[in-house]
């Protein structure tokens, strides 16, 4: 018997769902389910019967999760009596977490939760890369990477033509925080003086779009723009520092996050923020394969990054809000 077994069948019993329970513990259907199983097997009795109508719990599961309860709480007082001294002990996660992020994530939370993330568990190697939208779905997917964090629309979250990827098949969102969309123009461009703009009226300037890992003009995000009508000139590159420099002279407009400029000031200082007119929400969240067990590695991750978000990134949105609402 293992605790997680026990944690498992007290978040069926509190859900009433197997598929809930899984998703709450960061494992797969499959995962959870043959960890209940195997707690059958040990102890000969059935805990869940499992029917058309859903699941429930036997008497004997009834009884066997006020047991599981009573041991999960004398855990709990036990950690708290004797709490974890990192100045003594190193954790004992190790391993690679592979995480892949998309453009636009706030980069002052990312690295407050790296920050912590390596002094709480040392041994655990990091490998972080940045690519676009639909390229960290399916690295996710693929398995060639435990976790992503990505920033993008929700109008693509509810599908559109541009992004074919279902979701429900492959890997599982969750939702962090809300953004916005916003076009960054340099203090010499002829947009320097405007409040706002639309998409429409921002492709007939000279336009530059950052593609992380490759650059091309077959670009998803550009491809993306297109959507709104002809681009009359485009620049793409897999350089942030390009792509910043050429935004601050002046030389092309580019979009970006709200809570992105607020992470970078000294950007942020050189350039006009315009609001997009029409919708220009964003959405921040993770993803993690579907039907994969996540590493215990990156279940810490994802821990950290919960603790760390919600008041640090409401905040920076509600303070950026404020500003962007305030220059109308």
């Amino acid at each position: 018997m293992r605790i997680e077994q026990l944690q498992y069948l007290v978040e069926v019993a509190e859900t009433g769902s197997i598929n809930l329970a899984a998703e709450n513990n960061y494992v797969s259907h499959q995962g959870l389910s043959e960890a209940i199983r195997k707690l059958e097997k040990e102890f000969g009795t059935d805990l869940l019967k499992r029917s058309c109508k859903g699941i429930h719990l036997t008497a004997e599961g009834k009884l066997f999760v006020e047991k599981a309860k009573v041991i999960l709480n004398d855990i709990e007082e036990l950690k708290k009596e004797f709490p974890y001294n990192k100045d003594i002990k190193v954790s004992p996660l190790k391993g690679t977490l592979k995480i892949i992020i998309s453009p636009l994530i706030n980069n002052n939370l990312l690295q407050s939760a790296l920050a912590i993330f390596n002094k709480d568990h040392p041994r655990v190697n990091i490998v972080l890369a940045e690519n676009d939208f639909l390229n960290v779905i399916s690295q996710v997917a693929d398995n060639r990477a435990d976790i992503g964090i990505l920033v993008t629309t929700e109008k693509l979250l509810a599908g559109d033509t541009q992004c074919p990827t279902n979701y429900d098949t492959d890997v599982i969102f969750e939702k962090l925080h809300s953004d916005k969309l916003v076009m960054c123009a340099g203090k010499m461009s002829p947009l320097a003086n405007r409040k706002s703009i639309s998409f429409k009226e921002a492709i007939k300037y000279p336009i530059i779009v950052y593609q992380p890992d490759e650059a091309s003009d077959n670009s998803w995000y550009i491809n993306r723009l297109k959507t709104t009508g002809d681009i009359d000139h485009f620049i793409v590159t897999s350089s942030s520092d390009v792509y910043r420099k050429t935004i601050v002279k002046g030389r092309a407009i580019g979009y970006s996050a709200l809570s992105y400029l607020d992470a970078n000031p000294s950007f942020k200082n050189e350039i006009t923020v315009l609001s997009i007119k029409g919708s220009s929400k964003l959405t921040c969240g993770w993803i993690r394969p579907k039907n994969r067990e996540l590493s215990e590695a990156a279940k810490e991750f994802i821990k950290v990054w919960h603790r760390n978000e919600p008041n640090k990134i409401n905040n920076v949105y509600n303070k950026g809000t404020r500003k962007a609402s305030g220059s109308r």
